[in-house]
């Protein structure tokens, strides 16, 4: 379940369990990984989407709540990308929307499903 966080009077989301992440964030996340650094301030910005040059601007305790909780699901977390799905659409209020493929904003789980059915 993604955490609140309070930015610039919006509250963002941090994802704490990979189903949650966009394909991007977890390119950006395996990036992260392989480069050695552990640079939080970077981690923080792939889960929140805060540019890390704000991020550098903000109270050490402010990134640490952003970034904590992605540095757990990384190095904790197991990817069972067999349980994922891609719901097919979603409501909002009254009215029902059928999802669309932006391959770009897809979570990793749905980018599988994706890229098993245009193999196939």
């Amino acid at each position: 379940m993604s955490l609140p966080f309070k930015y610039k009077g919006q509250e963002l989301r941090i994802p704490t369990t990979y189903d949650e992440l966009t394909v991007g964030q977890c390119i950006d996340l395996i990036e992260w990984s392989n480069s050695g650094t552990n640079d939080m301030v970077k981690l923080a910005s792939i889960g929140s989407g805060i540019p890390v040059d704000e991020l550098k601007e903000m109270k050490t305790e402010a990134v640490t709540d952003v970034a904590f909780p992605i540095y757990q699901m990384v190095i904790h977390d197991d990817i069972d990308r067999e349980s994922w799905t891609c719901p097919p659409s979603f409501q909002l209020g009254e009215t029902r929307y059928s999802t669309y493929v932006e391959v770009g904003n897809l979570k990793y789980g749905c980018m599988d499903i994706f890229e098993k059915t245009i193999a196939n």
